[in-house]
């Protein structure tokens, strides 16, 4: 009978996993996907749920001679975002802050690693309980 208890709560919380994670899929589908026009070729969609003053860090490589365009967009009640690009040193070559949604076009000087790093912003004082959302980031080249 405990066996059968322990599979079910498993079984629950997994579910409950995936419809949180379908619903980001689909925040970063209507949401985020649409802002990369013109550019026609999404690389990478990343989506995941942040809570307040959460950290997202993604390593991802970019090509001499191909332009880029990142979006990241996040719930609103998370409020506003911090992006940082880092190269392998861990130095920061790009950043911007105090918005709900980021969108950048860059090319890169020579093939490289970099990080991008989205930071949400932290709850409001008086709040008790941290803010919890969608966060996605969209990679795209021009064609």
């Amino acid at each position: 009978m405990k066996k059968i208890i322990i599979s079910a709560v498993v079984i629950a919380a997994s579910l409950i996993g995936l419809d949180a994670n379908a619903q980001c899929n689909s925040f970063t589908k209507s949401k985020c996907a649409p802002k990369v026009k013109p550019y026609n070729n999404i690389e990478q969609m990343h989506s995941t749920t942040l809570l307040s003053n959460d950290k997202l860090k993604l390593n991802m490589t970019f090509y001499y001679g191909d332009e880029y365009r990142i979006v990241v967009c996040a719930d609103e009640k998370l409020g506003k975002l911090t992006m940082n690009l880092k190269d392998k040193s861990n130095k920061i070559v790009f950043t911007t802050s105090g918005y709900g949604s980021i969108q950048w076009d860059f090319n890169v000087q020579a093939t490289q690693e970099l990080t991008l790093e989205v930071i949400t912003a932290p709850a409001p004082k008086g709040e008790e309980m941290d803010r919890s959302g969608c966060v996605s980031v969209v990679t795209a080249i021009m064609l």
